[in-house]
């Protein structure tokens, strides 16, 4: 048995706009910073505001890449099968979770969205097979949410609440369903 949850590739990208518009307007300020006199050297404004505008830039290439994984990736896909889940949903995904591994499945509200949280045994050996840049990102997911697979309803094409009792009735084991 193999089923497969798709993405919502209609969402729109509220994240990236965002980001995008506090890039832009960094890009207004640092303008208009230079056009007026300053005691401060010239070297110093351009070296700071340089600086600050590098971490809209930075976050927004996550918006970017998640996006474009989003519309463009081929298995970008929540996969249910007999063995377990493989979350390939996002730029942060935990790739194959057994069913031995997930202990409870709950839907919690964050934000005015629910999400999706499957709860895993042991969240940190997820988060330590990871990148060092995803690990960043899962070490916050775990102290949030206590888990690394948050799915949030926005990502998938799916009812929460259907996935959910999917989820209790495929495989996980017996005595949490």
């Amino acid at each position: 048995m193999q089923i497969e949850i798709p993405v919502n590739r209609k969402r729109f990208p509220r994240g990236l706009l965002i980001m995008a518009s506090i890039c832009v307007w960094g890009f207004f300020i640092f303008l208009r910073a230079n056009q007026k006199v300053s005691t401060v050297p010239l070297v110093y404004v351009y070296t700071a505001q340089i600086i600050i505008s590098l971490w809209p830039l930075y976050l927004t290439s996550f918006f970017v890449a998640a996006y474009w994984k989003t519309l463009f990736g081929p298995k970008t896909v929540l996969t249910i099968t007999d063995r377990g889940i493989l979350h390939n949903v996002g730029i942060f995904n935990c790739g194959s979770i057994n069913w031995s591994e997930v202990t409870d499945v709950t839907i919690s509200k964050a934000l005015f969205r629910n999400v999706l949280i499957i709860s895993v045994k042991d969240p940190m050996s997820i988060k330590d097979k990871q990148s060092k840049l995803k690990q960043n990102a899962f070490k916050a997911l775990i102290k949030r949410w206590g888990s690394p697979v948050v799915i949030n309803e926005d990502e998938i094409d799916y009812n929460l609440e259907e996935l959910r009792s999917l989820l209790l009735k495929t495989g996980f084991p017996k005595s949490y369903s």
